[in-house]
């Protein structure tokens, strides 16, 4: 019964292939055998990666879709290692692409490789946050809000812990700069502020002007919040100043 799975599978993936322009049969073949295992898949990938073919959205789609279904799988940690590669050159490959009918997976992709599950490194997380951003997936912005919010509420002093958490900070951050909606400003200026390393909090404040030109109505929402501290009052103020807004929206 699994192996008729298997065919069905192979079958409506190989379908999906239309690679405009680029024969993609083999890496297709290849990469659905269904005896293959993580390694095998991951070496087409790797081929795939190292040929720099483009105009292959369609592939990297298939074959994200079909990484999620062989996710649960993973046994030990040689097959968690080959498979969080593998999503990573599938997240960059589509975010290259900028393919946006992958926006779905890649929001999958980024649950299925949460960092509040203790073996998830934030690396493949980090990727397909950053990939949503290049796909122009506005449609998830408030989820990736939600997410980094999630994260600024945490205090996390594990070292290991708070580089996993980091990583995939950094993926929310350059999504929400990709997308230019204003929900993402707050997340982000909060990161700036926060409980991070320097490092991160420099990522969060460069990002900031990039994601609204006029921040102001948001900036007085976070002064004039009595739940708000005096020093974030203050850096708030701060990046009013340093924004390129208008003096009208300044002054207020």
């Amino acid at each position: 019964m699994k192996n008729i799975l298997f065919v069905l599978l192979i079958c409506f993936f190989g379908m999906t292939i239309s690679a405009q322009g680029v024969d993609m049969s083999y890496y297709t073949s290849e990469y659905l055998r269904p005896e293959g295992n993580f390694t095998e898949r991951l070496e087409v990938l790797e081929a795939v990666k190292d040929a720099n073919l483009t105009g292959i959205g369609d592939f990297y789609h298939m074959a994200l879709k079909y990484l999620l279904v062989k996710t649960p799988d993973v046994s030990n940690k040689m097959e968690r290692d080959a498979n969080d590669i593998s999503a990573r050159i599938l997240c960059q490959g589509l975010g290259a692409e900028k393919y946006s009918a992958a926006a779905p997976e890649l929001w999958q992709t980024v649950q299925y490789f949460d960092v509040t599950f203790d073996y998830n490194q934030g690396l493949v997380m980090q990727d397909a946050l950053n990939a949503l951003g290049q796909v122009g997936a506005t449609e998830f912005v408030p989820h990736i809000v939600q997410r980094l919010n999630d994260f600024n509420t945490q205090v996390i002093s594990d070292v290991e812990s708070k580089r996993r958490v980091q990583r995939a900070v950094v993926g929310a951050i350059y999504a929400l700069e990709a997308l230019h909606d204003p929900a993402g400003f707050r997340p982000v200026f909060f990161v700036s502020t926060g409980w991070y390393d320097p490092a991160i909090k420099a990522i969060a404040s460069t990002t900031l002007p990039n994601i609204v030109e006029d921040p102001g109505d948001i900036i007085s929402g976070i002064i004039q919040d009595p739940s708000t501290v005096p020093g974030i009052k203050y850096e708030a103020w701060r990046e009013m100043l340093r924004t390129n807004a208008p003096n009208s929206s300044k002054a207020k």
